[in-house]
């Protein structure tokens, strides 16, 4: 929660995988909930934010793009 808004992070590694099933069972959590999905990976030894529904990146000095 950041300046009342809310939204769920998913991180993973380089190794990881999101798979079919469970972005799909994410973003049926984050339509519940009322609130962004969003995904949270290393590159290049920064870590890239990304909403999950639409794929962009997401910047989070910037929240007027959350609901």
């Amino acid at each position: 929660m950041r300046d009342g808004k809310s939204f769920l992070i998913e991180c993973k590694t380089d190794r990881s995988f999101l798979g079919k099933d469970r972005k799909k069972e994410l973003l049926g959590l984050a339509e519940q909930a009322g609130m962004p999905i969003i995904l949270a990976k290393r590159r290049r030894r920064r870590v890239e934010l990304t909403n999950l529904a639409d794929g962009k990146l997401f910047d989070p000095k910037n929240l007027a793009v959350i609901p």
